[in-house]
């Protein structure tokens, strides 16, 4: 079974344009997966909250509880992106980062169009 390691960025743009995760998955991954998180994407949604305002607040808010029900990995690397950069050796990670898209072992996944999920290989 793959592990499919969601992104902050990847979950907010989820959120904001209202794509079924689950349904998007079946559709593009012939594999057995299941999703998780980081727990330093807990914090990172957890700091946003803190210090943003308005939508991004609310994203926030609404991405942490999108997120409880999955999986949480706790990560060696104090970063974020470096921790989805090892884990990409085993795992798919779902991200919209352009930088860490090029760092990325792949298969990894995109939002296509905002709306459509695409497995990169």
């Amino acid at each position: 079974m793959k592990n499919i390691i969601l992104d902050t960025n990847f979950i907010i743009e989820l959120l904001k344009n209202k794509i079924d995760l689950k349904d998007e998955l079946l559709r593009i991954c012939n594999f057995p997966f299941k999703i998780s998180v980081l727990e330093k994407t807990k914090k990172e949604l957890e700091n946003i909250i803190k210090k943003q305002s308005g939508k991004s607040k609310d994203l926030a808010k609404l991405a942490l509880i999108y997120i409880k029900n999955f999986d949480s990995i706790k990560a060696e690397e104090s970063n974020v992106d470096n921790a989805l950069i090892t884990l990409s050796k085993e795992s798919v990670i779902a991200t919209q980062d352009k930088e860490l898209k090029e760092k990325l072992n792949k298969p990894f996944i995109v939002i296509r169009q905002k709306k459509k999920l695409e497995l990169i290989e």
